[in-house]
Parts: structure tokens; C-alpha cells; sequence
């Protein structure tokens, strides 16, 4: 059976380690800042032990940054695991910021100007880990699709309206040519074995009673859109 034709369950898998490989350097950079941070904290947490206010000052970023470095590897570890989670209500915007701290440090390195919009807590009812693998692979895709161009900018949308919610992920790349937009969404049609992350992305959606669509509108480069449904009153 040709790549292209393997059932969903078993792209979800390629996908997921795909997904963690790509994302590992970042967390592995990210962590070690963090381990550096807390190492240089404690030792000065000994230097100024005699002044209370330092020593809680140094205590308070060394939590801080423990907690910020081993939420990054629960993160990973979670998109690596093939265990659906239940559906739960949850703020979005928290969602879309979780898939980007994961991909931080490159594309500061890349200077992509990143920025996320949304009016207050968007809540839908999703499983999480679902909701950042999608948005992770649609950030690895944004991000590649604008190496050397200039103004690199990465803009996330979140709105709430008749019961859907709605993220918008667009980027400043070259946006997708007409003769690729109808089998955008087919696995390995760009070529390559790690070509499945939008098929699989929609699939997830597709899961939880969402979709995932290319927005053929939209110019300057290009925007796709995630629909998830909004928790029930």
C-alpha cells in the first residue's frame, strides 16, 4: 500500500513523531536556558543569602523557570502519546499559546514576528492535545513556508460565534498556489514522507467535531482556518 493511502491511525503516528523531531530542538535550547537560569539563581541564592527580599526574588525565577521547563517536556511528552484525551472545556487562546512557546526560540531565531488576537477567554470543548498538535504543525508549516522572506510575521485569530470557534493561523509566505489547493490536504502531495501534518491536522479536527479548511481568500500569503465547537450552555 503506497504512503499515500494508509489509513488515518497510521498517519497520525508518523505525524506525531514528525511533529516531536521537529519541535526537539526548540524544547531541548528553551530547557537548557532554563536550567541555566536556575543554576545561576542558586548560587546566588547562597551569595545573598543575609538579604531576604534577593533570596525570594532568586526563589520565585528558579520556580518559575522549573515549572516553565518541565511543562515544555509534559507538552512533548503528551503529543508523542497515542492516547486520545476526553473532550474538555478549554480556553483556546492558551491552546494557540501553548503550540507556540513550543516553537519559540526558532522562530525568534528565524525573526518571525508573532502575534495572537482574541477578545478575552475563547472557550471550546476539545481535546487539547489534539487542538496544539494541529496548531503546532500549522506553525512548522507558516514557518517554513517563510524562509527568506522579508517581513516574516505569523498572525493568530481566535473568534466565538453561534456556537463555533474559530482560529485563523496566516502567514506572510508565499501562500499556496491555485494548482495545490485542491489536494492540500492530501498526505505526501508535496513529496516528502513528512508530508501528511494537514491531512492529519484535519483529521484531528474532523474527530472532535471540527474542520479544517485553506482560506482561498486570503492574500499575502496563507491563512487556514480551524473550526471547533463551542462548549454546550
Amino acid at each position: 500500500m503506497p504512503p499515500s493511502q494508509w489509513p488515518p491511525e497510521r498517519l497520525d503516528a508518523l505525524n506525531r513523531l514528525t511533529t516531536v523531531a521537529r519541535l526537539l530542538s526548540t524544547a531541548v535550547h528553551e530547557t537548557s536556558n532554563s536550567l541555566q537560569i536556575i543554576s545561576g539563581n542558586a548560587e546566588m541564592l547562597a551569595a545573598q543569602a543575609s538579604d531576604p527580599d534577593r533570596v525570594r526574588t532568586r526563589a520565585e525565577s528558579i520556580k518559575s523557570h522549573a515549572d516553565r521547563a518541565g511543562a515544555r517536556l509534559r507538552a512533548l511528552v503528551a503529543l508523542a502519546s497515542a492516547t486520545p484525551a476526553a473532550r474538555r472545556t478549554a480556553d483556546v487562546r492558551q491552546l494557540v499559546e501553548q503550540a507556540v512557546d513550543l516553537r519559540r526560540y526558532s522562530l525568534g531565531r528565524a525573526q518571525v514576528a508573532v502575534a495572537v488576537h482574541a477578545e478575552g477567554a475563547v472557550l471550546a470543548a476539545v481535546d487539547e492535545i489534539a487542538v496544539v498538535r494541529i496548531l503546532a504543525n500549522l506553525i512548522l508549516n507558516a514557518e517554513q513556508a517563510m524562509t527568506d522572506r522579508p517581513g516574516r510575521a505569523l498572525t493568530v485569530r481566535i473568534t466565538s460565534a453561534a456556537g463555533r470557534v474559530r482560529v485563523v493561523v496566516a502567514d506572510t509566505g508565499p501562500g499556496v498556489p491555485a494548482d495545490r489547493a485542491a489536494t492540500l490536504f492530501t498526505p505526501f502531495d508535496d513529496g516528502t514522507q513528512s508530508g501528511c501534518g494537514l491531512a492529519v491536522s484535519r483529521w484531528l479536527a474532523e474527530q472532535q467535531g471540527g474542520t479544517l479548511a485553506l482560506d482561498s481568500t486570503h492574500t499575502g500569503g496563507a491563512a487556514f482556518v480551524l473550526e471547533l465547537a463551542a462548549p454546550r450552555q
